[in-house]
């Protein structure tokens, strides 16, 4: 089918996964982690580059980095949202190093990115097989992550992991409760609506060309997922994903599941 806000696709769902832990994992329903396990368990791909935490270090301040998990289980250590910069180069001088067949998990510019890349270049053309998008409203700066730490009362150098979803079942999917682990193993906590710049339509520490993109729903990738933001799937604070699949043998893994 095709539709004008979505673009071309094979089949569209809303819902999560029942697998383990993998939906109370996740930021949402589980869904972007059991898909980008599932290739690695089906042997469909060699690795999954995905966004996952990282520890700050020396020079290098990153709480967040681009990685390759090549077991279901470095997949889901990656599970949650993270809105905070990252960049490919890093995983692209492995993938060109290490043959095997990969999938990428991305915001929509990158995900387009790495389209046009494989236009270009054989090489990612073939071992990037599986391009996983994510819904987007914006990019945030890494100020983003500072502003909230500085709103807790803390310096953001003492902060050693950030968790911007942290999952409540009792509460609503769309009542964003962030966490600042520090340094000293201390933790707060935090309702995004008593943040300044809590309310994500407001735009602050947006990247400027963000003001020009209108592709929220990663038009250009093999499968996409977003957070079901109308009831009653966000009252169930457990979470729930809508899924666009582009790619017919996705749809058909998705079948097996029981989608």
């Amino acid at each position: 089918g095709s539709d004008g806000a979505i673009g071309r696709f094979e089949a569209a769902y809303v819902g999560h996964v029942e697998e383990g832990d993998f939906r109370r994992a996740g930021s949402s329903g589980g869904m972007v982690s059991w898909v980008a396990a599932e290739l690695l368990r089906r042997k469909l791909v060699d690795g999954v580059a995905h966004v996952a935490r990282a520890s700050p270090f020396g020079a290098d301040p990153r709480l967040f980095r681009y990685r390759i998990a090549r077991s279901p289980a470095e997949v889901r250590a990656g599970a949650g949202s993270r809105y905070y910069p990252v960049e490919m180069s890093g995983i692209l001088r492995e993938i060109r190093a290490v043959p095997g067949r990969y999938a990428v998990v991305g915001i929509p510019c990158f995900i387009k990115a790495i389209n046009l890349l494989r236009m270009e270049d054989s090489l990612f053309r073939e071992r990037i097989v599986y391009t996983l998008g994510l819904f987007c409203g914006h990019m945030k700066s890494a100020r983003f992550a500072e502003s909230i730490a500085w709103q807790a009362g803390v310096e953001p150098e003492a902060v050693t992991a950030i968790d911007y979803r942290v999952k409540r079942p009792d509460r609503p999917a769309n009542w964003y409760r962030a966490r600042l682990t520090l340094t000293d193993g201390s933790v707060y906590e935090r309702d995004w609506w008593h943040l300044a710049d809590g309310d994500w339509g407001a735009g602050f520490f947006q990247n400027p060309a963000c003001s020009y993109c209108d592709d929220v729903v990663a038009e250009t990738a093999d499968i996409s997922f977003g957070d079901a933001w109308v009831e009653p799937y966000s009252s169930d604070g457990r979470g729930t994903n809508v899924v666009v699949i582009r790619k017919p043998e996705l749809t058909q893994m998705l079948a097996e599941a029981g989608a």
